[in-house]
């Protein structure tokens, strides 16, 4: 039997409160109480924020802006986990384990420091492959707060220079929000929507939408419906639904 929304507001709401506690269990995480020191010196300014809706995957980092070349700072005393090289994805990335059980990641680099370098040098000469995924031993390269760790730059799957940095738990490698942190960043920008997309999460389910005028609108499995927003005086409408029905496993964008 299907379900009815016939509140635009309810519908809305709903789709917010999905988006906002859905993305990775954030509503429910308890703030780790720590205070890292920045990955870059200077004011921060957040060009992407965590949790985003990309084309097939949530942001799990922030992007800082950053011109190419620009020092990145170890945020905790540690040690290098990982270290990536490829010409997609992450292009030079580094991962650093913390002894507060949790890893930062910086993507995007043009270069390591240089006995960082070194030691990816000569992986790369015993394999001859340009591309590595290195797993250091631990303390094989100690890191120190506060220490170059390499230069921001735009590789892999990046389009303009700038760090996407990310932090984890360590043991699960779960990201989370690296604002919950202690980093001072300006944000005067309230979030708004452009529209809201409907999918059916399976062959037996669906949506149907009344429109004003009495027309009906689907979203079928693999094909999502995608609906207007409208905006008056600081509050977000469904532009021209009646009502909606739901129908089996359905999901918002």
């Amino acid at each position: 039997m299907p379900v009815i929304l016939v509140m635009k507001r309810f519908f809305l709401f709903l789709c917010v409160s999905a988006i906002a506690f859905g993305c990775f269990g954030q509503a429910i995480f308890k703030a780790p109480g720590i205070t890292l020191a920045p990955p870059l010196a200077g004011e921060l300014y957040l060009t992407s924020s965590f949790g985003e809706l990309r084309p097939n995957h949530f942001h799990t980092g922030i992007d800082l802006r950053a011109r190419e070349g620009t020092p990145l700072l170890a945020c905790e005393d540690g040690w290098v986990s990982r270290i990536g090289i490829s010409a997609g994805g992450y292009g030079n990335v580094l991962y650093i384990d913390h002894p507060n059980g949790y890893t930062t990641v910086y993507a995007h680099m043009a270069q390591f420091s240089e006995t960082i370098q070194q030691y990816v040098r000569t992986l790369q000469y015993l394999s001859e492959s340009f591309e590595q995924q290195a797993f250091p031993a631990k303390f094989l390269l100690p890191i120190k707060k506060g220490q170059i760790i390499g230069l921001s730059g735009n590789s892999g799957s990046s389009t303009a220079a700038h760090l996407h940095f990310e932090i984890r738990e360590s043991a699960s490698e779960h990201p989370i929000n690296p604002l919950y942190f202690g980093f001072r960043i300006p944000d005067s920008v309230a979030p708004s929507f452009q529209a809201v997309r409907l999918y059916a999460l399976d062959a037996k389910s669906s949506m149907k939408v009344i429109t004003l005028s009495g027309a009906a609108l689907w979203a079928k499995f693999g094909k999502p419906l995608t609906l207007a927003v409208k905006e008056s005086g600081g509050q977000f409408m469904l532009a021209n639904v009646s009502r909606i029905e739901a129908e089996g496993k359905v999901g918002f964008g």
